[in-house]
């Protein structure tokens, strides 16, 4: 069974599966050679290159919290295939990713691309370092101070089609696709106005 499928698949959960119909079909994707218990090469330039991400964390008594973050291609490093770290940067001081690591340690973190509509799932372990030197080598551009850090440990992965993914597309690449309309039409205003 793959390390995702230990995780996943709870005995409740095959339960449900079994009541929807779909119980045999997930113990084929728990039998999968592939034990997904380390991200790709293909998935760790993912994330590196992903500009938004959540994390999910839970307190003691399992209340669950999920938080957005967000920033330039590679503010989530891409330690290896089994570590992950990203700068807790500073919001609306509630600091509950912090609490829930700081007495769970279980954490999952969701990266989404609509462009291209695909999604990785990361349950993993996580916790908040405050090392000076770790926090000062995830500075950022125009960090003013260092940010504790926080660490997540791959436990296990899953990647599901895109069937219910909207298709969305990122402002730089409107941006993008804007000008060289408009540098098109140039091109071919002046073609019409030489001929």
């Amino acid at each position: 069974m793959t390390q995702f499928a230990k995780i996943a698949f709870t005995e409740s959960v095959k339960k449900v599966q079994s009541v929807m119909g779909t119980r045999q079909a997930m113990q084929r994707l728990a039998d999968h050679p592939q034990e997904r218990d380390s991200l790709t090469d293909e998935q760790m330039e993912f994330i590196h290159n992903m500009t938004s991400a959540y994390i999910a964390s839970a307190s003691s008594d399992g209340m669950p919290y999920i938080q957005h973050r967000g920033g330039e291609a590679g503010f989530i490093r891409v330690v290896n295939a089994n570590t992950l770290m990203m700068s807790d940067l500073p919001g609306n001081g509630q600091y509950i990713t912090q609490g829930n690591l700081s007495e769970n340690p279980r954490a999952m973190m969701f990266f989404m691309d609509y462009t291209n509509r695909r999604r990785l799932k990361v349950w993993g372990e996580a916790f908040v370092s405050y090392d000076a030197n770790l926090k000062t080598m995830m500075n950022g551009p125009g960090d003013t101070e260092p940010y504790p850090v926080i660490v997540f440990r791959v436990k296990a992965w899953d990647e599901n089609c895109p069937k219910h993914i909207p298709q969305m597309f990122d402002k730089r690449v409107i941006d993008a696709l804007e000008s060289r309309i408009h540098d098109l039409e140039l091109g071919m205003m002046s073609m019409s106005e030489a001929g």
